[in-house]
């Protein structure tokens, strides 16, 4: 069962090595002092070379794809390739897929949102109490 998923993890980031633009972490990162293990089952890929946002590669897989990542940063999305994943299924829908274009991808000062109250004013504030067959009624 280990190898198995192990063997899929690697079948992914081949895939994915070949994609221009992404940069796969892997087992260079075992050169830091501070690394002593790395988990092929993990895959994690720079984005920011086709211009991307972490975030924003996350959303698209989501949204597209329907492939919900394990984390998603500035720079980086990571994969978990995982015992509960349909091995066979996902090996076989994705063999020989080809690698699709990023459209609409926004500019980075789009991505920003409004703030309307700073974060300790909206906790400290003003609050209401409902019971909640009121919630219902009111759609909240």
């Amino acid at each position: 069962m280990a190898s198995g998923c192990r063997a899929l993890a690697l079948c992914v980031r081949s895939e994915l090595a070949r994609m221009p633009g992404l940069s796969l972490m892997g087992d260079e990162i075992l050169r830091s002092p501070r690394a002593f293990a790395s988990d092929s089952t993990h895959v994690t890929n720079d984005v920011v070379g086709r211009g991307l946002t972490g975030f924003r590669a996350a959303d698209w897989l989501r949204e597209r794809c329907g492939i919900h990542t394990e984390l998603s940063g500035h720079r980086r999305v990571m994969l978990l390739i995982s015992y509960a994943d349909a091995m066979a299924a996902l090996a076989e829908e994705h063999a020989g897929a080809k690698p699709r274009t990023v459209d609409d991808v926004p500019a980075w000062p789009d991505l920003r949102t409004e703030t309307v109250m700073l974060p300790r004013d909206a906790f400290r504030g003003a609050t209401d109490e409902s019971l909640a067959e009121l919630r219902v009624v009111a759609g909240r």
